[in-house]
């Protein structure tokens, strides 16, 4: 499976405390998937941010994780790499017997980006 942490991002600082974590991430920009999305103007591809969200659970949890289901995925705004070199991400993640709940939102400052509630399981 593709891993993009070290390469499309890297980790710049995390916390965390009970099924709260913060991850502060800094976008590489000269990354290629910019090359094609889009050449001039990049704009970071939606399912990077989800697979961005999917690899700090891994890392807050210690598991490989698969995602089972999506219930919310809000794209609110546009988030590329020059204008925004640091994002936050968000997560609250509750156990089941089986799975995790994951509330996620990709943010920086006000703005938030990604707005993200799903299902993932121990892979």
């Amino acid at each position: 499976m593709l891993q993009l942490n070290d390469k499309y991002f890297s980790v710049v600082s995390k916390e965390g405390a009970d099924n709260t974590f913060k991850y502060r991430l800094h976008l590489n920009a000269s990354h290629e998937v910019y090359k094609g999305h889009f050449p001039g103007n990049p704009i970071s591809p939606g399912v990077c941010s989800i697979q961005t969200i999917r690899e700090c659970c891994e890392d807050a949890l210690h598991n490989r994780l698969t995602i089972r289901s999506i219930k919310l995925c809000r794209f609110s705004a546009l988030l590329t790499p020059t204008r925004c070199t640091e994002i936050t991400v968000g997560l609250s993640i509750t156990p089941n017997a089986n799975d995790y709940t994951v509330v996620a939102d990709i943010t920086n400052g006000d703005e938030t980006f990604v707005s993200f509630k799903g299902t993932l399981e121990r892979q």
